[in-house]
């Protein structure tokens, strides 16, 4: 039998320990899905649960043959859990504010190849950050450009870096440099030996294609609107994986395909005709908590940005 505490007592942090493991329970859908989020055993969570039901007086969640279910009292509950931990955390982040030395995570999330882009020197922005702020601990994450969206709107991240295709409400963008991307096809593919002359629109858009697999500017919807998209890749070494095998065609900045235009396994077709622009830019949440991070972080890869060095059009290069 539980019994209701008849008055409110202050809340431990043994209690709030037991509130976060019922909100990822509660998100999760059950014990058992809970086990990896939490990295606790399905009999550890249940006595968890079961220690919460009986300091609060209240049956929070059913579990039987037909699943998992919160009851009435276990989802208001679940609510005032969402409040009072979304409460904590913006404490926190007022008192971090209090202080100007920066501690904890700074978080970066980079579309694709970003990471190591020669344009933007980000490891030159590492070593600095790692001399100037010693108790910040750097965080760098491969995303795709919607994971990068809303880890910036969540403030999961502080600064993202990453095609700039569209404007998403409640983020701020900055620009950094445009990259030029290239049509390339692999050793093995009809086309590789055959001379740029020889070669017309309409053969070249016959061809399979790969899709670079997320939203583009409109010229390189336009671009893409004639070619035969027959694969889908997001990630340059998925597409490389593609384009290699011979079957298909793919677009990628020259910067990337470097190494595998120098030894012949690719080469470009028409670079001066067949290809788009891609504006890069820095994104982050506007109003966002940790805001002096982000302004840091923001600062810093700006100065070290530069812009590609003037790209010639042989193909063989």
């Amino acid at each position: 039998m539980y019994r209701a505490p008849s008055l409110p007592r202050p809340v431990s942090d043994y209690d709030i320990k037991l509130l976060r493991i019922f909100r990822t329970v509660a998100e999760c859908g059950g014990f058992a899905a809970a086990e990896s989020s939490l990295n606790l055993t399905r009999s550890t969570i249940s006595i968890h649960i079961k220690s919460l039901e009986q300091r609060l007086g209240l049956v929070l969640c059913r579990r039987g043959r037909q699943g998992f279910m919160l009851t009435e009292p276990g989802q208001k509950t679940y609510q005032a859990t969402l409040e009072l931990l979304s409460a904590l955390d913006h404490f926190s982040h007022q008192v971090q504010d209090l202080d100007p030395t920066l501690r904890g995570d700074l978080v970066l999330w980079c579309s694709d190849d970003l990471a190591l882009a020669p344009p933007l020197n980000l490891p030159a922005t590492i070593a600095e950050l790692a001399r100037q702020e010693p108790q910040l601990q750097f965080a760098l994450q491969s995303a795709t450009l919607p994971e990068i969206e809303q880890a910036l709107l969540n403030e999961q991240a502080h600064v993202g870096l990453l095609p700039h295709y569209r404007n998403i409400d409640g983020l701020l963008y900055v620009p950094l440099y445009r990259e030029q991307m290239y049509l390339a096809c692999g050793r093995n593919h009809p086309l590789f030996g055959r001379d740029d002359d020889s070669l017309d629109d309409e053969e070249i858009d016959a061809c399979d294609t790969v899709h670079p697999g997320v939203e583009l500017n409109e010229i390189g919807r336009k671009v893409l609107r004639k070619m035969r998209l027959t694969a889908r890749a997001y990630h340059y070494e998925t597409r490389t994986a593609l384009v290699l095998s011979g079957v298909y065609l793919g677009f990628f900045p020259r910067t990337y395909l470097a190494p595998y235009l120098a030894d012949g396994r690719m080469r470009l077709l028409k670079p001066d005709s067949r290809g788009y622009p891609v504006q890069l830019a820095l994104a982050y949440k506007a109003g966002a908590r940790e805001k002096a991070k982000a302004a840091l972080l923001k600062r810093m890869l700006l100065s070290k940005v530069t812009e590609p060095a003037p790209e010639g059009s042989d193909s063989s290069q």
